[in-house]
């Protein structure tokens, strides 16, 4: 039975308003991804029989290929938004190796007279005089200009699934037959070569226990440049045949990303050391190279890189403590051209246009999230193109007629778990989560038991407080993006960091989310901080430096510095006399490695190598460190004496990526959950004004 639009669908404590595209429950609104709430409608269309994954996968994703690991994700996610299995209530049942079935019960009901409000007087409008445009089934939402002369005024959009492993990239080839990305297997990295039209997909460099970045064409497509971790904090560009062979390397010592000239004679490629940053140009064979550009710190240059279409600029990021700009960098020398004087919070992807008119720029503005916007060239003026509120995107790349734009969508999947704190093999999920990426962007424990965390339900990352039972949960910031909440020891402080200054800094407010203060006004603090025992201090890292700051503010007190490691995520010791940080490349392309130095400052000391995520933190007794593992996603401890480490979890899907022990060492709570990847496609695209050449 189809769904009757002027119709409301109610089960259990939920409402459903298709013409609005609206579910609530109990009155509030719940925020449902676009697939998911399609999802949703096709479960209620069919309730009560089992629908095979093959009919749903028609009816949600009806014009592009996805597999199986996209239904399952939507279904993970709506599952969640729905609180399946809480108070038990049971809406979806899953049928082992067929499908799903929607069991509850089902009262439809007409609308009232109130009820009727059309969805067009929701939407707003974003660029002054603007015109919303809503693709049903995108991911994200469409803005166009009501402007004749517009780039990206018209285009569609094919998803391709590639599952919940990592991959960094991709990058399409100049014809649009093949993508290229990085993808991870059983904790080691290589390069898979996949055919558009067909979906058929190889390897093209097997995995290696290093990492690879920067993937992109050559002009002609005949073959891929992309870069290796070599060790030791260095990469490597190296060259490969589009049709496969043994990886030839072009050039040492260079950053994340290389770029290829439009008429493939060229490379473009950043070099740093702790001091300063370089663009630099060689031949394709890596022989003769030339320093275009240079930054030093505080200040630096940025990936990704990207050609102008006459080879005579190369655009990148010129990034500082004050932020992020678009900058071209003449290649045959000369002064930088400031494109845009905007101060952007990241950028993670450039294309030139081919008409040598503007650029297409994969970036965020501080409190937003990341979209597709177009800079015009010379001018710098910045349309937004694309939004979205959930996920995250990177590695824009375009066909050499500028008709498809090629970039890959991350959307996080994660839940809050509680475990004993000497028995974290017994992990329980609490429930509700509250939303789509619960605890990724930081988890702490008051001293009675409560648990603050970030949640990004509110289209940003916000601040949320909660009782164990995942009861009683609320909000406590708003209007900007905040994330990485610390509770003081004595429970009535909250520090977090907050980007509604020029760029994120560290702040504090109550328990209660009242009382918020500045504390840090300086280099933006990088992924995590940690509070002193004794409540005084909040020890954080600007990334090549270890600061620690007083609870109340003022200047803060330089620690150590690390030379030309990046270091992130303090933990002070339990009798405050050491600080274990986790130290890298300063681009963060290689194994972390565990360091300490003592907590009044002084060099830095043990140093363990592993491949970990954020964030480190000590056991009670001072001895050991608990970590994060990104090969296989669970916490293992190790020993600062020496020995091997050992596993705490044995979680065997997922991975965590925060975690904290409660004041009394009783309970561990921790994020856990998966990463879905989508590379989207963005086809036909008006080339007159929106055609690319330039690429990274």
């Amino acid at each position: 039975m189809a769904v009757d639009s002027s119709q409301l669908y109610e089960f259990g404590p939920f409402r459903l308003d298709p013409a609005n595209r609206l579910l609530a429950r109990n009155g509030e609104t719940v925020h449902l991804s676009p697939k998911a709430f399609d999802m949703l409608v096709v479960l209620i269309e069919n309730r009560g029989r089992l629908m095979g994954k093959d009919e749903l996968l028609r009816r949600v994703w009806p014009d592009a290929f996805v597999e199986e690991g996209n239904l399952s994700v939507t279904i993970f996610s709506l599952r969640k938004a729905l609180g399946d299995g809480t108070d038990g209530d049971q809406f979806i049942v899953t049928v082992q190796r067929r499908g799903y079935r929607f069991i509850a019960e089902i009262r439809v009901r007409a609308r009232s007279a109130g009820e009727r409000r059309p969805v067009w007087r929701r939407m707003r409008t974003w660029f002054g005089i603007a015109i919303t445009l809503v693709l049903a089934g995108l991911s994200f939402g469409i803005y166009r200009r009501v402007t004749p002369s517009a780039p990206f005024q018209r285009f569609r959009i094919e998803r391709i699934g590639t599952g919940t492993s990592p991959i960094l990239g991709p990058a399409i080839s100049p014809d649009g037959r093949f993508l290229v990305y990085a993808a991870r297997e059983d904790g080691t990295w290589g390069l898979r070569i996949r055919q558009v039209a067909t979906d058929a997909e190889r390897w093209l460099v097997t995995p290696l226990e290093r990492g690879f970045f920067g993937t992109t064409f050559s002009a002609d497509g005949n073959f891929i440049y992309f870069n290796i971790s070599e060790g030791n904090n260095r990469r490597a560009v190296h060259v490969v045949p589009v049709l496969g062979g043994a990886p030839r390397k072009l050039v040492d010592d260079v950053g994340l990303s290389v770029a290829a000239s439009p008429d493939g004679r060229q490379l473009a490629f950043t070099r740093s050391n702790a001091t300063e940053t370089s663009v630099l140009i060689a031949n394709a064979d890596g022989t003769h190279e030339k320093r275009v550009a240079v930054r030093r710190q505080p200040e630096f240059i940025s990936e990704p890189l990207a050609w102008s279409p006459d080879g005579a600029m190369i655009a990148c990021t010129a990034a500082g403590p004050s932020g992020m700009n678009v900058v071209a960098v003449p290649t045959a020398g000369g002064p930088e051209k400031l494109i845009r004087s905007r101060k952007w919070a990241d950028i993670s992807g450039i294309v030139w246009l081919a008409s040598g008119r503007g650029i297409a720029l994969l970036a965020s503005e501080l409190a937003s999230t990341t979209a597709i916007w177009h800079l015009t060239y010379p001018g710098g003026a910045a349309h937004r193109i694309s939004s979205d509120v959930l996920g995250y995107y990177h590695g824009l790349s375009a066909t050499a007629d500028g008709a498809t734009l090629a970039l890959l969508k991350v959307e996080d999947l994660y839940d809050i778990w509680l475990a004993p704190g000497d028995d974290a093999s017994h992990a329980v999920q609490l429930r509700p989560s509250g939303g789509p990426d619960v605890g990724r962007n930081g988890i702490s424990w008051t001293p009675d038991g409560q648990i603050v965390y970030a949640s990004s339900i509110s289209g940003r990352s916000e601040i949320w407080i909660c009782r164990m039972d995942g009861t009683h949960r609320k909000q406590l910031t708003g209007t900007q993006n905040s994330s990485e909440p610390k509770v003081s020891p004595d429970g009535r402080r909250i520090a977090y960091l907050s980007d509604r200054a020029v760029h994120p800094q560290i702040w504090s407010m109550s328990i209660d989310g009242g009382d918020q203060r500045q504390l840090t006004t300086g280099a933006e603090p990088k992924h995590g901080f940690a509070w002193s025992h004794d409540g005084n201090w909040i020890v954080y890292t600007t990334g090549l430096e270890v600061w620690r700051i007083s609870k109340d503010g003022g200047p803060p007190v330089s620690l150590a510095a690390t030379g030309d490691q990046y270091a992130c995520c303090p933990s002070v010791s339990p009798d405050d006399s050491m600080i274990a940080i986790l130290t890298f490349d300063r681009l963060g392309n290689d194994a972390a490695r565990i360091q300490t130095l003592p907590f009044q400052g002084g060099a830095l000391t043990k140093r363990f190598h592993e491949a970990t995520l954020w964030p480190v933190e000590w056991n009670s007794d001072g001895k050991a460190v608990m970590f994060a593992s990104n090969q296989n996603g669970d916490l293992w401890i190790r020993p600062l004496s020496g020995g091997p480490a050992e596993r705490v979890t044995d979680m065997k899907s997922g991975h965590i990526v925060r975690f904290e022990l409660s004041h009394n060492r009783s309970y561990l709570a921790f994020a856990r959950g998966v990463w879905h990847n989508e590379v989207l496609l963005v086809h036909d695209l008006d080339a007159t004004s929106a055609q690319p050449s330039g690429r990274n």
